[in-house]
């Protein structure tokens, strides 16, 4: 009943999420999401061309999907990605 970490002390979480792939730099901080290494910027201005492009918001969608997959690209506020 109790939930117990895996004896190597890792923890998997549930659904995939980018990891810190750089020192913290703000919009040039590097995230790996799915194999990809990309800056938080670069990762905003591909999603708002890209996934979003029709999208009347959509550097602040993209914007709200890169934290999704990489948390700390909150510390690079919107409106310094370049989008």
């Amino acid at each position: 009943p109790g939930h117990r970490l895996p004896a190597d002390g890792t923890v998997q979480a549930p659904f995939t999420v980018g990891t810190l792939n750089s020192p913290l730099r703000g919009c040039s901080t590097e995230c790996k999401y799915k194999g990809q290494s990309a800056t938080c910027a670069d990762r905003v201005k591909f999603a708002a061309s890209g996934r979003f492009k029709d999208d009347p918001n959509k550097c602040s969608s993209a914007y709200a999907l890169v934290v999704e997959q990489c948390s700390f690209c909150s510390q690079c506020p919107v409106t310094a990605t370049g989008c």
